[in-house]
């Protein structure tokens, strides 16, 4: 039997091969320059950080996994670096016409990453701010792999990068 992971993966093999099919030359090159940026769809096992999180489809983002898959996911990843903080909720917000993926945390602080659609495939970044003081307004969100400045408080917003290599064998 199939587990809903190995499922997931192949279901994303058959489709990045059916493009592979159905692409001139310059879109295969596109493709393979995506693939060499997303390591793994299966987050449960990579963390939040350079992973498939879902489709870019009819003008919104539809994410792969639940609510409660991705605050398990995420804090996962947190326990690695605050002890007592856990994400309640989460939710895509925009700001300034760029997509993150928000998490909102029980000690009232919220984790922002950035989100990046090539080819109809929605995926991480690789930086994640965390702040408390500029969780309301546009500071102290992902730019690049530093977090643009908190302006209420230079000390608010905490970085972490994960830059991961690709895994060629998935």
């Amino acid at each position: 039997m199939f587990t809903k992971i190995e499922i997931m993966k192949s279901l994303i093999y058959l489709s990045l091969a059916f493009f592979l099919l159905s692409c001139n030359n310059d879109d295969k090159i596109k493709i393979n320059q995506l693939s060499e940026k997303i390591i793994s769809s299966d987050l449960h096992r990579t963390g939040i950080n350079q992973g498939i999180i879902g489709k870019y489809t009819n003008g919104q983002i539809v994410l792969d996994y639940s609510s409660d898959d991705m605050l398990e996911i995420f804090e996962q990843d947190l326990m690695d670096i605050y002890n007592e903080t856990k994400p309640v909720s989460v939710k895509v917000i925009e700001i300034n016409n760029k997509d993150y993926l928000r998490f909102f945390n029980n000690d009232e602080t919220v984790s922002t990453i950035e989100l990046f659609t090539e080819n109809n495939i929605v995926y991480t970044g690789k930086t994640v701010c965390t702040s408390k003081i500029c969780a309301s307004g546009g500071g102290c969100i992902p730019d690049g792999e530093y977090c643009t400045k908190c302006e209420k408080l230079a000390e608010d917003c905490v970085r972490t990068t994960s830059d991961l290599t690709p895994n060629p064998g998935g």
